[in-house]
């Protein structure tokens, strides 16, 4: 594996979509890659691209393989289209099955309109358990995910940060309520109660932070992901 480009994918990677867009969504990383052979695809596709810190979603993961989440037979990523229903509610469009079906097949993580999707840190992983890097000895803070977070975490807080200061979203969208320290440690500040149900709120200069369950917690159907929506919408 070429190192330079591993750590540079590793430090200057954040997602898909543009740092523009009034709507941010941030996960702590994305899913995907049961192996290193896996992430070797994604990370010659990127060099091949340009090495640039967002995406363009669709044409990106063409490249690399992964053709089942777009197109006319798109297959519904189980995160993605929880995010996009909340959008769509934002934008008061229909909600339904098919309409989240339709953008995420044709506009998810675009880079000319939508949303931004962005990640805490940048390595994929299949599940929040396995850690296929550590084979991986020339780069030591690769040894296991606790050693990898906590090496990465003040920089790339850091830069999350900095970018939201500059392009002053209307508002971020963070889910996972289980690591609410390293999210409050982003904005640094503490989370407030919110209206929103099994969400907690603050604003950080001009805009609104906002912590909700992951989208495959379990206990949320489809109605509580357009209530979040709703609920963004409200406070425009």
């Amino acid at each position: 594996m070429n190192l330079a480009a591993l750590e540079a994918y590793i430090n200057r990677f954040y997602g898909y979509g543009n740092w523009n867009f009034d709507t941010w969504f941030v996960g702590i990383e994305e899913g995907g890659c049961a192996s290193v052979q896996d992430f070797e695809k994604r990370l010659v596709v990127w060099q091949k691209r340009g090495c640039l810190e967002l995406e363009d979603a669709r044409p990106y993961h063409e490249e690399i393989g992964l053709t089942r989440w777009f197109g006319k037979s798109a297959k519904l990523q189980a995160t993605w289209e929880k995010l996009i229903r909340v959008y769509l509610s934002l934008q008061g469009e229909a909600t339904d099955k098919e309409s989240v079906r339709k953008y995420q097949s044709e506009k998810f993580g675009a880079i000319d309109s939508g949303f931004a999707s962005l990640e805490l840190f940048s390595l994929p992983s299949i599940n929040a358990v396995d850690w296929i890097y550590g084979d991986i000895t020339e780069l030591p803070y690769l040894l296991n995910r606790e050693v990898y977070q906590y090496y990465l975490y003040p920089r790339r807080a850091e830069e999350l940060r900095r970018r939201i200061q500059i392009h002053k979203p209307k508002r971020v969208v963070i889910y996972s309520k289980g690591h609410k320290s390293a999210w409050e440690g982003i904005i640094m500040k503490k989370f407030e109660s919110s209206a929103l149900p099994k969400a907690v709120e603050t604003m950080f200069e001009s805009t609104c932070v906002i912590v909700i369950p992951h989208p495959v917690a379990f206990g949320n159907d489809q109605s509580y992901w357009v209530k979040v929506g709703e609920y963004l919408k409200s406070k425009n």
